[in-house]
């Protein structure tokens, strides 16, 4: 990848953080992710028009905190994947509260039950079936 092509990539980035941070709340002013990051608003800028063309690691993981993006992210080289990622995180986003509590629960359950044996998950299918009777 060139150098100029990694800058637009960093500025494609930028614009997908910031919608991302738009969507969520977070501030998107040069001032307030400063002022998080510590970084300076030269950096920032120059990130986000494409001119940073090798950010230090610190730069990029103090955004992903700011940002609340997996720090893995930096490490994508293709803007479909990036607008995927994005798109990805902002549709969990709009589930449900109920929904989100019962996906962790069954994800929970699946973990759990994968070290089962099968005597003990017949065990725990006759007591779901209790409890549904219950209900």
């Amino acid at each position: 990848m060139t150098t100029n092509q990694r800058g637009r990539l960093y500025s494609i980035m930028w614009d997908e953080l910031i919608a991302y941070a738009a969507a969520t709340g977070r501030p998107t002013t040069l001032h307030a992710i400063q002022e998080a990051t510590g970084q300076s608003k030269a950096t920032l800028s120059r990130l986000s028009n494409g001119q940073l063309t090798n950010p230090s690691p610190k730069l990029l993981d103090a955004l992903a905190t700011y940002f609340r993006v997996d720090p893995a992210f930096w490490h994508y080289t293709h803007e479909r994947t990036i607008k995927q990622y994005f798109r990805s995180l902002l549709r969990a986003r709009s589930i449900d509260p109920d929904e989100q509590r019962m996906l962790k629960l069954r994800t929970r359950l699946q973990l759990r039950s994968a070290l089962l044996s099968s005597e003990e998950l017949e065990a725990l299918l006759a007591q779901i079936d209790r409890m549904a009777k219950a209900e």
